[in-house]
């Protein structure tokens, strides 16, 4: 089952470029002046978001899906919304681990917690900060999640 194709325009190195995308079943299909590339969601893009690399008339660019909205980044700028692109580190999924295991062990409260770490490391990861604030947010971020379930644990029993 597809999708609703998405359609938009965009203007690349002052050149009016024309976009669809649509998906159906696993893939996601880009097409740029009627030229389509299929694309596949890789482990990381499964964990973290829908995030793939693929070329334009030999310019390096990615189909990114926010918010079920396809949009693409060319040069750190993504062509619709104008915003910056920050591509999103693949360290940040050894956070999801810790967050994984309060999940399954912290029930409601832990669960809570672990989505909240998670995705508030997931947010921190895509800043434009220097790397080692990124990781020590993030430690710090899933630090807290698990001293606060500690806590509210200890009060508990």
């Amino acid at each position: 089952m597809a999708t609703e194709q998405i359609k938009w325009e965009s203007d690349i190195n002052g050149t009016l470029y024309s976009f669809s995308y649509v998906k159906e079943k696993r893939e996601h299909l880009i097409t740029v002046n009627d030229q389509t590339t299929k694309l596949k969601a890789s482990f990381k893009s499964l964990v973290l978001g829908f995030d793939e690399p693929f070329a334009i008339d030999g310019i390096k660019a990615r189909l990114v899906i926010t918010n079920k909205k396809p949009d693409v980044a060319i040069n750190g700028i993504f062509l619709q919304s104008k915003k910056p692109y920050v591509m999103t580190p693949f360290w940040v999924m050894f956070f999801a681990l810790p967050c994984i295991v309060l999940l399954i062990a912290g029930g409601a409260i832990g669960g809570a917690l672990a989505a909240v770490g998670f995705f508030s490391c997931l947010a921190i990861s895509k800043r434009k900060l220097p790397t080692v604030v990124k990781l020590v947010s993030s430690i710090a971020i899933v630090g807290i999640c698990w001293l606060i379930y500690s806590v509210i644990a200890l009060m508990l029993s």
